[in-house]
């Protein structure tokens, strides 16, 4: 871990809660829950989860840490957070979860390694970020990821339109590798993600 995401670490750590604690953490997948519930339904009576991966706090450092250097407004209302399994993530994908006709509404294009692997997913209609469980936090590149998701919320509180899946990546996958930067690293070494397969991921092809 680069020693800027040392130090946001035990800044959160250290900071009280933010304007916006009324918004939550939910640490259990939603897989038993109705097809459709409301966008906010069970976030604001769920505990954080409880190994302590992600925090209010941090959700609160990383959007203004997005808001600050990228053209998204900011927002006071916190994504909830999902662990779920690989399989889970696969199935989400591919219309498994919560299927909606609308390119806008359904989860948007997942976030990929270069081998393919789903790492992340967003839901708008939730306003959830589903991350792999084996999503750590420690790691620049599991942070990485987390901002990558955090752009997609922001974008969805917001209300923005894009001409299609690839426009909507662009501004997530600058936002991460930003992030990489910072530490020496980027989507190629830490993802494989070279800059032809950017093309392909945020261009409208």
């Amino acid at each position: 871990m680069s020693a800027f995401a040392r130090v946001l670490l035990i800044v959160l750590t250290m900071a009280g809660m933010p304007a916006a604690k009324a918004a939550c953490i939910v640490g259990d997948s939603p897989k038993d829950s109705p097809a459709d519930p409301p966008a906010h339904a069970g976030r604001c009576n769920a505990p954080e989860p409880p190994d302590g991966r992600v925090t209010t706090e941090q959700l609160d450092a990383i959007m203004k840490w997005i808001t600050q250097r990228f053209e998204l407004p900011p927002s006071a209302d916190p994504p909830a957070i999902v662990f779920e399994s690989p399989a889970g993530l696969s199935r989400m994908r591919h219309g498994g979860f919560v299927p909606h006709p609308s390119n806008q509404s359904a989860p948007n294009a997942p976030h990929r390694s270069g081998r393919g692997d789903i790492l992340a997913v967003y839901n708008d209609a939730r306003r959830t970020i589903y991350l792999s469980d084996e999503w750590t936090g420690k790691t620049d590149a599991d942070l990485s990821v987390l901002v990558h998701e955090m752009v997609h919320h922001l974008q969805n509180v917001a209300g923005l339109r894009y001409s299609c899946a690839g426009e909507r990546e662009h501004i997530a996958y600058r936002a991460q590798s930003a992030w990489l930067l910072q530490s020496g690293k980027s989507l190629q070494s830490e993802f494989q993600l070279d800059g032809f397969s950017l093309i392909v991921h945020s261009s409208c092809l």
